[in-house]
């Protein structure tokens, strides 16, 4: 039994919503996209009949559940996580490193160099997040390359991270909030 069109589509954006981070910049919340491709991978990989009525069980109680939110919201987090654990979707640290890595290249045509490690490694400090190494020409690495995967809190800190770098360079670069806002939705349109 394969999992329905229109099952498969909920799936999608689900999985979209909660494998992504939102930074905040000045009130407009982004939200980027940490796997790229993964769920259709996942889906290939559940042959089991089992797994397959399972996942449409449980994506139906969900929609039913997601329909009122503040009902049953910890039946709505337990229904999530059986789903993405079903799909094997996990987070490591690599994730992020793309959007890292543009985000520093991005502030390097403005600040240069020295000023962007400055504000990576500052603000990294602050947060007690030694997950990725900042080289000393502004390129960032994991730290760890048996890395395991995050847990939330280590998520929300790299989010934190990338927060406190951005209004870091907002205090010498006007406007560099709406750079980043217009570059994100550019490249992903």
């Amino acid at each position: 039994m394969a999992i329905s069109l229109v099952n498969r589509y909920y799936l999608h954006k689900l999985v979209r919503q909660k494998i992504a981070f939102n930074i905040n910049i000045k009130g407009s919340n982004i939200s980027i996209n940490l796997i790229e491709n993964s769920l259709n991978l996942s889906l290939k990989k559940l042959e089991n009949k089992d797994q397959n009525f399972q996942l449409e069980l449980l994506i139906n109680m969900h929609q039913k559940l997601a329909s009122n939110p503040h009902i049953f919201p910890e039946k709505l987090l337990e229904i999530e996580n059986k789903i993405l654990t079903i799909l094997d979707i996990k987070i490591d640290s690599f994730a992020y490193l793309s959007f890292l890595n543009k985000l520093s290249d991005l502030a390097k045509k403005y600040l240069g160099q020295a000023m962007v490690v400055k504000y990576w490694r500052s603000s990294q400090i602050a947060l007690d997040l030694y997950l990725f190494e900042v080289n000393n020409s502004g390129e960032l690495m994991v730290k760890d390359s048996n890395n395991s995967y995050l847990t939330q809190e280590q998520q929300e800190k790299i989010t934190q991270w990338i927060e406190k770098f951005i209004a870091q360079c907002s205090i010498i670069i006007r406007d560099f909030e709406q750079t980043i806002i217009a570059e994100t939705l550019k490249k992903s349109q």
